[in-house]
């Protein structure tokens, strides 16, 4: 990944990851859950742009304003939503693990370990 990382930009990167499978219905009960958790909360700051938050492919500006509404939120809101992402990404790789997924676990893990960076 080039450029500076956010929470914001993992957050939004795990929910476009994960949205996918969720629309095939192949996510294991666990990843479901944390998604819809994840997806719910940045749905609420996000208005009217969050009905991309469903898309694989989410548009570079509406991106680009999920990603900054998440910045913008106290520092408390963007380490529960660090922690709910990182939650989203460690049930995803444990659904890689299993094979029902086609989603890289190395960039899974590279990831968690930047979000955990995070402070």
């Amino acid at each position: 990944m080039g450029g500076p990382t956010t929470i914001g930009l993992h957050t939004v990167t795990l929910l476009a990851l994960a949205s996918e499978a969720a629309k095939r219905g192949i996510l294991g009960e666990r990843t479901r859950s944390a998604y819809a958790r994840l997806r719910e909360k940045v749905a609420a700051w996000a208005n009217s742009d969050a009905a991309a938050l469903e898309e694989v492919h989410i548009p570079d500006l509406l991106r680009s304003r999920i990603i900054d509404t998440i910045e913008v939120q106290p520092k408390d809101d963007r380490l529960a939503i660090r922690n709910m992402a990182s939650a989203l990404a460690q049930s995803l790789r444990d659904d890689v693990l299993r094979g029902s997924l086609g989603i890289s676990l190395r960039r899974l893990e590279e990831i968690d370990g930047q979000l955990k960076t995070f402070t």
